[in-house]
């Protein structure tokens, strides 16, 4: 656990070291995660000022990167925050919902909208369509039951990322990439990590279910950073979040990592294997002294005096052995 604090780690269960060396499979989010987590807004369709206004209005409270986005592109159109929304409701992985000006309001996906009733003008179903193709993610505005906006957010990948997957790939363990953002923008990412294992287009929920099924065919662990991961990482064996994401996330994570390197995993998974490494030495070291010891003592070779030393010296061994330095 020291060592673990040392290295920006914070181990919250004790015996998610020994879990964690178990694993069989590791489930990546998406954004935030594999991706730097800061995307920006690259393109908006159909009313431009009116959707940037009443999106930033909307997610003006919100935490997630999408949301942080959204109002730097307000800001750079010059538009100042305007009245905070009225009977605002967050659906996570969905979007948001509430009055604005007077007119009932969503920003997120084409289904969120649509199950508010809100209706999509083809032409900018057909301009999303064309973004979802490149691999951006597409956010909605709606404005009284009509979509009125559709917007283009990019964010790149990690640095890092690459070599992680591949270094947990050469371990021999599995590798998915679990999103709640459109199939093709998931698939891109996937290519350009080289990943094959992919499921997108999940909520919540969803991820949990897709955690906890993998869950019982051998041990998974979750990594990921944002408020709708908190199920996935509460479902898993172990549940990895990185220390800039939402306090939920955070408390329901067995291992917190802090600082913003995704490198930490790997880092964190070969402490896992010394870590089980060590208590099975300690193991064979502490039984050891049973083994040998008390059969010499029972024939008599071994006096009481040699014994009292003995016994201490052994629970010596163990924690020079626990506290020795280690590659």
């Amino acid at each position: 656990m020291a060592s673990a604090l040392r290295q920006g780690m914070l181990v919250k269960r004790a015996e998610a070291l020994e879990d964690l060396a178990r694993v069989q499979h590791l489930v990546f989010d998406k954004t935030g995660t594999l991706t730097r987590g800061e995307p920006s807004i690259v393109g908006v369709a159909g009313e431009i000022s009116s959707g940037l206004r009443i999106a930033a209005q909307l997610e003006a409270g919100s935490s997630h990167p999408l949301a942080r986005a959204v109002a730097k592109a307000a800001a750079m159109e010059g538009m100042a925050a305007g009245a905070p929304p009225e009977d605002l409701v967050t659906e996570p992985g969905a979007g948001l919902a509430g009055t604005v000006d007077g007119c009932p309001a969503r920003v997120g996906t084409a289904i969120w909208l649509e199950r508010g009733g809100y209706f999509l003008p083809a032409d900018l179903v057909a301009k999303a369509h064309r973004w979802m193709q490149q691999g951006r993610t597409v956010l909605w505005v709606g404005s009284a039951g009509r979509g009125i906006a559709v917007m283009a957010a990019e964010d790149e990948v990690r640095e890092d990322a690459p070599a992680v997957l591949n270094d947990i790939a050469q371990r021999g363990l599995g590798v998915s990439l679990l999103t709640g953002d459109h199939a093709e923008a998931a698939r891109r990412l996937a290519g350009k990590l080289g990943l094959t294992h992919v499921t997108s287009d999940v909520l919540p929920e969803g991820k949990c279910q897709v955690v906890a099924r993998l869950a019982q065919q051998g041990g998974v662990a979750m990594v990921g950073d944002g408020l709708n991961d908190a199920p996935a990482l509460a479902a898993a064996d172990v549940g990895i979040a990185l220390a800039r994401g939402v306090d939920l996330a955070t408390l329901k994570a067995d291992v917190v990592l802090v600082g913003d390197r995704l490198g930490a995993v790997t880092d964190l998974l070969a402490l896992a294997v010394r870590t089980r490494r060590i208590v099975r030495e300690n193991l064979f070291l502490a039984l050891l002294y049973n083994i040998v010891a008390v059969p010499l003592a029972v024939m008599g070779w071994v006096t009481p005096l040699v014994a009292a030393v003995l016994m201490p010296a052994s629970s010596l061994v163990v924690l020079l052995n626990t506290v020795r330095p280690r590659r």
